[in-house]
């Protein structure tokens, strides 16, 4: 037997202990009896009867084998949220015909419908993950044969269970119960009480070792915790296992958003609404003495839960009518019991307040039957509210905190009432003005069944099942299924099998050393080029742990010292790869990169290293090191993309057996035809060199210069007017098919990433699309350009072995304009006295938040721009704020505060795209306080700098410059794929800009050529002409790209094909059409239609009535000819007139209220 001394001792312990452990979990379940059975389960063995899977309702297209993975079923006598949505919906999934299986941790009594069930052991390391635990799952899936696992809480589990289901090539989902994925305590709320904003290593440290305590392994796991290596192991592990999940269930809209914030890829996010059982209202006059009003509280009594916030706020309230009860089972949080000392004293000094303990589900009916409101005062961010559901759906008024899911839920004064959380004085005025009756809910929230809620989960868990089949397992599998009926007179095609694992997305995750060292992803300039890369200042280290290494594998990268940074003597700096050993480092790449000595090494130095022949399988830990042999000099080192490359050659079908082309449409914001070379414009080589290899035309007219009626017209084929989108915001109407379902139609793939929020599914853009990747729902609403080509690189992959249509958005050059090469200016909010509060840096992030704390008086405070050096000489530095107000207080504490601008604002007329108040230099700001006590106030703010025309156009054409080389590396993946020989790449715009043509800025409201002329490139594997040189719009192009795909034209279409044979003698004589034009309030200051034809453009203003008629000469516009040309103007107006009436603009369809829609395109930059 080992000495306690021995590190061994404590090994053979936790073994000891875990075997302990295991054993009476096991005997735990082997005496579960479910209703209805005669006997207990076996604690490893399903009872999953022949003939299940016949039994399918109506609602499941196919049965689905599905093992859900949960810590514990739930407790009859104290029922958790998490616990019992889990068992609910397995069992209504049973309900629907499905095969389903809980694999538990910690098992209890079941309740409910009879669910098979097997026993999983459990670990007190669930945060960093168990390998014993991981197998367990991953057997159990195997063994039974599940097509997919559903991971619900993994609490006393492992967090590494994903990761160990994708080495398996399970697909998996996960619901959001709750934060535990981030945080070892699960809400994300220090042992301190404090709520943390992100997962950190100085923030998880204590709370790891205060769990180490509490959980019994103080000797080994403190000593770990209190060591920030393992607060970093544990965001490694957070990371991967959030990649490895296939689809994450959100279950409102600010979850998803929460989420995302913390990491999760808001790719792989659906939100999908719980279910609750249906229930009756309430009986108001059964259950208990009327004469009072009883406040009520349900569910576990956690520090959390807001049970002493709600004790506070209720006795602030003298009436000794009213009553609270505290519903639920007493828990420790983590071992502590203060929280329960503290609520028992307040009770004890209060006979108002009662403590009734916990109540069975059965009994939830009779507890809400003596309650006349009920309260949920959280203050962690609650995923779903369930007892706020139960409440509202049986009439009761509900009180919530506005906080995580609980406003999504609530209808403010129509559902129930919203306080802020931790706020006992607002809580007391909503508990006061419901016990009063000065108000009461006028409808009830109406959650969605169980049943709906099975049949929303089945919809995600099949579209996860269909894309596993799309890994590279299927790949191979394809390959081996196709191969055989390859006709022998053909050569087969050689597919290219290609994985990349991009190491700066691991960069967060990795381990560096010295921890000081100035190591970051960041972009900068070799040999004049400028490139993505990770820093590294020698000498350093990086390591990257369990980096997958298969067939094939090679490390590519390139080498790169920055211009300017190696003019002093050296000795230059050696770059180095490695693997771990025993002994040092193994050493298996160097170069010495020298660039003052050699002239060959002042330019990005490709890299390619082979990895499969250094006999390591499966992963292994990655190490780049810079090394400066002690000359001490600040050289700037760089990796150049370092990626990890697996590619091999499957044979796959033959051309013959797959001759029909995909595409790739890209469409680019605000773009001008003129600022692209092929068109006349500064060089942008990665459009010009398509161009050179396909057709281009440089005067396709837009419909309207605004982001949503473009882009409808060109998926719909119609006009703006005729596809009901005539503003942002509006709904695309169901007319005819979009272009991606007649794609969709044809049995092609396909897929979207957007990068402005107005073109979110929400609006109607995702109709025909499979896969369609929303910018994520909140303040900021786009997406930059680096983030849609990473999510435009998986939709490649997803799409490689089929024939697919793939629609990728990009913002840039969309105002404000601010290319990666320009460092943006700066506002700075000082007060009287000169003490500074948080600097806004201007970027797109929209309303900015300054807390202040105003004494009573008056209180004034400057706003100072800031230069950044990157203004052309003599520009003058403004800054316009379209919104300026004060939040954080109820609305009769606002109305105690005055707000007025002081000196330093101006204002402009309307019409000039510069319209609202604007300050140069600085601008006062006085705020009165008319209250004799101090408030805590939010100053929002929202900032717009405005730049002299010279400067504006020199940032417009660097963001062109930048979505050139975004589209570059686009190209660049697809030609890696091997799929540039069998897919079409259209490129074109939406509309095009103002930069300061008649003095406009913008978009939006005018209908001048260079608001409305856009590109469109055509290159693709046929040659295929844009031969056609007849006026063309935007629905033009929807039936040039069905004619190059052979898809069914639009019945009575307006868009015409502009394909011209090759085989054709020149191009066809330009014919007489006509291009129509519209823009229109409230978006635009005026309703403006256009129409050009022969050469003329005729715009009419209304409102006043207003008629322009212009000459389109090679030049471009040169100015109203009405005058001069007025039979030319009644012609077109007739024919204007013409197409109005027949087709007249229907009413739009908003997906959101207009207050809310405000709000949003306010940060887009379309309304004031």
């Amino acid at each position: 037997m080992a000495h306690r001394s021995d590190p061994r001792h404590g090994a053979a312990c936790r073994d000891r202990w875990f075997a302990r452990y295991d054993a009476l979990r096991l005997a735990n379940l082997a005496t579960i009896r479910p209703p209805g059975s005669a006997r207990p389960l076996h604690p490893l063995r399903s009872r999953t009867r022949r003939g299940t899977m016949g039994r399918i309702r109506k609602g499941a297209r196919r049965p689905v084998k599905i093992l859900h993975v949960v810590h514990r079923l739930p407790d009859p006598r104290a029922p958790g949220g998490s616990e019992l949505h889990a068992w609910r919906l397995a069992a209504a999934q049973k309900r629907l015909g499905h095969d389903v299986l809980i694999a538990l941790g910690d098992p209890a009594a079941a309740i409910g419908e009879e669910v098979d069930c097997v026993s999983l052991p459990t670990s007190n390391r669930a945060p960093w993950g168990d390998r014993r635990i991981d197998d367990a799952i991953f057997g159990r899936t195997r063994e039974w044969g599940a097509e997919i696992v559903h991971l619900h809480h993994l609490m006393n589990l492992s967090a590494s269970a994903p990761i160990a289901l994708r080495r398996g090539e399970i697909p998996c989902v996960m619901t959001a119960h709750d934060l535990w994925t981030f945080c070892p305590r699960g809400q994300m709320v220090h042992s301190n009480g404090e709520r943390c904003v992100e997962p950190s290593s100085a923030r998880c440290g204590p709370c790891l070792g205060i769990e180490a305590e509490t959980c019994g392994t103080k000797r080994w796991l403190l000593r770990r915790a209190r060591n920030s290596i393992d607060a970093q192991a544990l965001s490694r592990v957070r990371r991967e296992a959030l990649e490895s999940i296939d689809r994450i269930i959100a279950p409102a809209p600010r979850i998803a958003t929460l989420w995302i914030r913390l990491g999760a890829p808001r790719e792989r996010i659906s939100v999908v609404p719980h279910g609750i059982e249906t229930a009756a209202p309430l009986d108001p006059t059964s259950g208990r003495d009327r004469d009072d009003f009883v406040f009520g509280i349900l569910g576990s009594v956690l520090p959390t839960k807001g049970h002493e916030i709600a004790i506070s706020a209720f006795q602030r309230l003298a009436a000794p009518q009213l009553r609270l009860e505290i519903h639920g089972p007493r828990l420790p949080f983590h071992g502590d019991r203060e929280h329960l000392a503290r609520i028992d004293a307040a009770t004890a000094r209060d006979p108002r307040i009662s403590i009734h303990g916990p109540y069975r589900p059965n009994d939830l009916d009779r507890v809400l039957a003596r309650l006349d409101a009920v309260l949920v005062p959280s203050i962690w961010e609650e995923h779903f509210g369930l007892t706020l559901h139960e409440a509202s759906t049986r009439g009761l008024p509900v009180i919530a905190s506005e906080i995580g899911a609980l406003p999504d839920a609530i209808v403010p004064e129509e559902t129930g009432l919203l306080v802020p959380p931790g706020d006992p004085a607002a809580l007391a005025s909503a508990m006061g003005k419901v016990s009063r009756h000065e108000w009461s809910p006028s409808r009830r929230i109406e959650p969605r069944t169980i049943e709906e809620n099975a049949r929303d989960i089945y919809e995600v868990l099949q579209s996860v099942v269909a894309s596993a089949r799309n890994r590279i397992g299927a790949i191979a599998l394809a390959a081996a299924i196709l191969s055989p009926f390859t006709p022998t007179s053909q050569a087969a095609e050689t597919v290219r099998v290609e994985r990349k694992i991009e190491l700066a997305e691991r960069f967060t995750s990795a381990s560096i050393r010295p921890s000081d060292a100035d190591v970051r992803v960041t972009r900068i300039f070799v040999g004049g080029e400028e490139a993505p890369c990770i820093f590294q200042h020698p000498d350093s280290k990086i390591t990257f742990e369990d980096v997958p290494l298969h067939e094939g594998a090679r490390f590519v990268a390139a080498l790169g010292i920055a211009d300017g940074a190696w003019e002093r003597p050296g000795n230059g700096v050696v770059f180095e790869l490695a693997l771990p050993a025993f002994f040092g480092d193994r050493v298996i790449f160097s170069r010495r990169v020298d660039p003052r000595v050699e002239s060959k090494d002042r330019r990005w130095i490709p890299v390619d290293v082979p990895l499969d022949q250094l006999g390591v399988s499966g992963s292994a830990d990655l190490i780049l090191r810079t090394l400066d042999d002690g000359d001490g000099r600040y050289d700037w080192a760089a990796w150049r993309s370092p990626r990890i490359v697996s590619s091999g050659a499957l044979r796959a079908a033959s051309p013959a057996l797959r001759p029909e082309p995909s595409l790739l449409l890209i469409t680019i914001d605000t773009l001008r035809a003129d600022h692209l070379g092929i068109c006349g414009g500064a060089p942008t080589p990665t459009l010009d060199s398509l161009a050179a290899s396909g057709s281009t035309r440089c005067d396709i007219q837009s419909h309207a210069p605004i982001t949503a009626p473009s882009h409808a017209a060109l998926m719909l084929g119609r006009l703006p007017r005729e596809a009901g989108v005539l503003n942002n915001g509006d709904h695309l109407q169901k007319l005819e098919s979009t272009l991606a379902e007649k794609a969709r139609a044809a049995g092609m793939r396909t897929g979207a990433v957007v990068a402005l929020g107005v073109l979110n599914s929400r609006f109607g853009f995702d109709r025909g699309f499979e896969r369609f990747l929303d910018v994520p729902e909140g303040p900021v609403y786009w997406r930059p350009g680096e983030e849609v080509n990473r999510l435009a690189f998986r939709l490649l992959e997803w799409a490689r072995l089929d024939r697919f249509l793939l629609w990728v958005h990009y913002a840039e050059p969309h105002e404000p304009y601010e290319p990666p090469a320009t460092a943006g200016n700066t506002l700075r909010l000082v007060d009287a006295s000169g003490a500074p509060v948080p600097r806004h840096r201007f970027t797109r992030d929209t309303l900015s938040s300054v807390p202040l704390l105003l004494p009573p008086g008056e209180t004034r405070l400057r706003l100072e721009a800031e230069k950044a050096g990157n203004l052309l000489r003599g520009s003058e530095l403004t800054f316009k704020l379209p919104v300026l107000r004060l939040e954080g207080l109820a609305p009769e504490e606002l109305a105690e505060l005055d707000m007025k601008l002081g000196e330093g604002w101006r204002e402009f007329p309307r019409g000039l795209g510069l319209e609202g108040r604007w300050l140069t230099r600085a601008g006062e700001i006085v705020i009165t306080n008319r209250s004799p006590e101090p408030k805590r106030v939010t100053l929002r703010y929202l900032a717009k700098e405005h730049m002299a025309l010279a400067e504006l156009g020199r940032r417009y054409a660097g963001e062109v410059a930048h979505v050139d080389r975004l589209i570059g590396e686009l190209l660049a993946e697809l030609r890696g794929l091997g799929l540039d020989r069998s897919t079409y790449v259209a490129v074109t715009a939406d509309h095009g800009e103002a930069l300061g043509e008649r003095g406009l800025v913008g978009h939006v409201h005018h209908l001048y050529d260079h608001l409305l002329a856009v590109p469109i490139l055509l290159a693709g594997p046929s040659p295929n002409r844009l031969g056609d040189r007849s006026p063309a719009g935007i629905v033009d192009l929807h039936a040039t790209l069905l004619d190059l795909l052979s898809l069914p034209p639009l019945p009575g279409g307006r868009g015409e094909s502009l394909l011209v044979s090759p085989s054709s003698d020149g191009a066809p004589p330009p014919r007489d059409r006509v291009v129509f034009s519209e823009t229109h309030r409230p978006q635009a200051d005026r309703d403006r239609v256009a129409l050009v034809s022969r050469g003329w453009r005729l715009i009419r203003s209304f409102d006043p009535l207003e008629t322009e008629l212009y000459e389109l000469t090679p030049d471009g516009e040169k100015g109203n000819i009405l005058s001069r040309h007025p039979e030319i103007a009644i012609d077109l107006g007739h024919r204007l007139d013409s197409l109005l009436d027949s087709s007249p603009a229907p009413p739009p369809r908003r997906s959101e209220s207009d207050e809310a829609l405000r709000s949003r395109l306010r940060a887009l930059g379309y309304v004031e």
